[in-house]
C-alpha cells in the first residue's frame, strides 16, 4: 500500500468529522440551551467566544476523526475506492461526534 492512500482516507475522515461537528455546533444551542446565558456560568474574565469554543472542540476531535478515516478506509477491500472513501468518512464521523458532543457539553454550562 502506498502512503498516499492512508492519507487520503485520513483526510476524508477528518473532513467528514469536521463537517459533522460544524453542523452539530449550529444546532448546539438548541440541544444545550445553557450556553445561551453563559454569562451566568462565567463570573470572572471575558466571556468565551462561540467560534473559539467550536475551534477548540474541532481540534480535540480531529485525532479521532483521522483515526476513524484510516480504520474506515481499511474495512471494505472489495468495494473499490469510492466505498473505501465513504467508509472512511462514516468512521470519521462516528469517532469525532462523541468527542464533539462531550466538548460542547462541557462548555454549555451544565
Amino acid at each position: 500500500m502506498k502512503l498516499a492512500e492512508p492519507l487520503k482516507f485520513a483526510l476524508s475522515g477528518w473532513v467528514a468529522g469536521v463537517l459533522a461537528l460544524l453542523l452539530l455546533s449550529l444546532v448546539w444551542p438548541t440541544l444545550f440551551p445553557g450556553f445561551i446565558n453563559y454569562q451566568h456560568y462565567v463570573s470572572s474574565g471575558p466571556a468565551p467566544n462561540l467560534v473559539l469554543l467550536v475551534l477548540i472542540v474541532i481540534a480535540a476531535a480531529s485525532i479521532p476523526a483521522l483515526i476513524g478515516g484510516i480504520v474506515g478506509g481499511q474495512i471494505p477491500k472489495e468495494g473499490g475506492r469510492r466505498q473505501q472513501l465513504l467508509m472512511a468518512a462514516i468512521f470519521g464521523i462516528i469517532l469525532a461526534l462523541p468527542f464533539g458532543c462531550f466538548g460542547l457539553w462541557l462548555f454549555s454550562g451544565y
